[in-house]
C-alpha cells in the first residue's frame, strides 16, 4: 500500500497545525510593564467600569501624576497645581496599559513603545496616533453634608479634540484648584 496524502489532505493537516501554533503562541510585550500587587506583568487594561471615589481635592494640588488608582482602577490622577485631570490608562493604539515611568517624566506603553507626556499627550511617530483619553472628574458632596470629595467616572471618556461636549475642553474633563 503506497501511504500518498491527496492535497485535501496536505492543505487540511497544515492548517490544523498552523491554527494549533497560532494558539500556543501568545505575544509578548516589548519591554517591561509594571505589576499588580500579586505580581503580575500586566499589559491590558482593566479599566474601571463604574465612578469611584478619590478623596479631597486639597491632596492633589502639589503638582504630579498620583498613581494610587492605576493598580485597581487603570486610572491616574495628574496635577498641574492650577488643574486636576483623571487620565485613562487605555493605549489609543491597541488598548494595552500605558504606565508612568516618573524617570522619564511619561506614560510608557509596554506593547509598542508609544510615549505620552504627563497630560497624556502622544509624541510624534508612535503606533499610538492619539492622546489618552480623560475621564469625567467632579466634587460631589459625601452624604449628610460631610464635605466633599472628587469623583472620577471612567465610564465617560473625553477624547482631546472631541466634538461638541466630548473634548478635553470639557467642563467636566478636570477640576480647578480654588485659588489657582
Amino acid at each position: 500500500m503506497d501511504p500518498k496524502i491527496t492535497r485535501r489532505q496536505f492543505s487540511a493537516g497544515l492548517g490544523a497545525a498552523i491554527a494549533l501554533v497560532c494558539l500556543g503562541c501568545e505575544r509578548q510585550p516589548e519591554g517591561d510593564a509594571k505589576t499588580t500587587s500579586t505580581g503580575k506583568r500586566r499589559t491590558r487594561s482593566n479599566l474601571a467600569k463604574e465612578p469611584f471615589l478619590a478623596g479631597p481635592l486639597a491632596q492633589y494640588q502639589p503638582p504630579g501624576v498620583y498613581e494610587q488608582f492605576w493598580q485597581d482602577k487603570d486610572v491616574y490622577l495628574v496635577s498641574n497645581g492650577q488643574k486636576l485631570i483623571a487620565i485613562a490608562s487605555v493605549c489609543t493604539h491597541l488598548g494595552c496599559t500605558p504606565y508612568w515611568h516618573a524617570d522619564e517624566a511619561r506614560f510608557v506603553c509596554p506593547c509598542h513603545k508609544s510615549l505620552f507626556d504627563p497630560q497624556g499627550i502622544v509624541q510624534p511617530d508612535m503606533k499610538a496616533k492619539r492622546s489618552l483619553d480623560r475621564c469625567a472628574i467632579a466634587l460631589v458632596t459625601l452624604p449628610g453634608g460631610a464635605g466633599k470629595v472628587i469623583q472620577v467616572d471612567p465610564t465617560r471618556l473625553f477624547r482631546e479634540n472631541g466634538p461638541d461636549g466630548t473634548g478635553w475642553d470639557s467642563p467636566d474633563a478636570s477640576l480647578a484648584f480654588p485659588n489657582a
